[in-house]
């Protein structure tokens, strides 16, 4: 658990400076003045200068951050006339779109690779318990949701690794009526568990009382892997899309959608059901993860980047900036409901865990 946690942590933050990374870029590429791009977030560990731009490794180490001038449009008195030209806020409004978009597009272009990792890498197939209904022999017996079944004894014969589903439905048909010997993976603990069974279930379940879904990913080329990434990105993007507009519509009403949102507790949750399969489908969920922070960043809210964006297409249509106060007022605003939001969630996914 401790190990999960540790590499999530890691991955997350390289997420998050991977995001900054493309803000940096893409300024450098525009010949502005970055001041500083940071590892972690203040007090400052470790500093060093290389041209003008400041390079910090901080103690909280969590993502990283990059200084551009003139992003702080206060920034602008006293600049000399070559300062002015290499500053954020005197850009054309196409670049500092570019540079907002970078980071997005640094976390589509990551999430797309490390999918396409999972299929290069791929996975045997295993078969993982994705339901337990109630007052069945498998609540009784102790088996529980994302347990991954390794073997399975009854009626004297043994299935071992069983993979497909249709196999295992059959072997549990076969013996209905009987006790089975289940060999099962649970968050890395072998467990061995006796589950009885009915020959004559409730209507919609089955003997013992669970779904089950057979998960792995067969090793392709290169290229295959590629664009099987790809179309998975798009694919994770239409869905989080999806998702966040059912959220938005539901709220109100307190849409049921809104018990499955999760923050950071939530994450090393889920994380650790997918390290338990196998670091393939870990690498999965970062990949998963990083299109997740791109999609979200892409929505138009204060102080989000798509906000920002959003403020750089309505200055475009007013011809002139806001006022520095209304803009920073909004953007409080925007961290605030946010911070808000994360505690609200983050306290629920303990109050679960609990």
């Amino acid at each position: 658990m401790f190990l999960t946690i540790f590499l999530i942590i890691i991955f997350l933050s390289f997420l998050i400076l991977v995001h900054e990374f493309g803000h940096f870029a893409a300024a450098k590429l525009f010949g502005l003045r970055v001041d500083e791009f940071g590892l972690g977030f203040p007090p400052k560990l470790w500093s060093k200068k290389i041209g003008e731009t400041k390079y910090s490794l901080n103690w909280f180490p969590i993502g990283g951050f990059v200084k551009i001038l003139g992003e702080e449009a206060d920034e602008d008195a006293g600049l000399s006339v070559a300062d002015r030209l290499r500053n954020f806020s005197f850009q054309p409004a196409w670049k500092r779109l570019l540079i907002i978009v970078a980071g997005i597009f640094m976390n589509f272009l990551f999430g797309w690779v490390f999918l396409s990792l999972v299929f290069m890498v791929g996975s045997r197939q295993v078969l993982v318990i994705t339901d337990v209904q109630e007052n069945s022999p498998a609540v009784m017996a102790g088996l529980e949701k994302n347990d991954q079944v390794l073997e399975v004894i009854g009626g004297g014969q043994v299935l071992k690794n069983p993979a497909g589903t249709e196999e295992f439905i059959d072997f549990i048909n076969r013996f209905r009526g009987q006790d089975f010997a289940f060999k099962i993976n649970r968050g890395g603990e072998i467990k061995n568990l006796t589950v009885g069974s009915r020959v004559s279930p409730p209507e919609g379940q089955g003997s013992i009382g669970i779904g089950i879904f057979t998960a792995g990913i067969e090793r392709q080329g290169i290229l295959t892997s590629l664009k099987s990434g790809f179309d998975l990105t798009i694919e994770a993007a239409e869905t989080i899309f999806k998702a966040i507009y059912r959220l938005v519509r539901g709220a109100p009403e307190g849409s049921e959608v809104i018990q499955s949102v999760v923050g950071p507790i939530g994450i090393f949750s889920i994380a650790s059901q997918a390290n338990a399969l196998g670091f393939v489908y870990f690498l999965q969920l970062i990949g998963l993860i990083s299109v997740n922070l791109a999609v979200i960043n892409i929505i138009p809210f204060p102080a989000l980047d798509g906000g920002r964006a959003f403020f750089i297409l309505l200055e475009k249509i007013k011809g002139s900036h806001f006022k520095v106060r209304t803009e920073k007022l909004i953007n409080a605003i925007g961290i605030s409901v946010l911070l808000a939001l994360m505690v609200l969630i983050t306290g629920r996914d303990i109050w679960r865990l609990l």
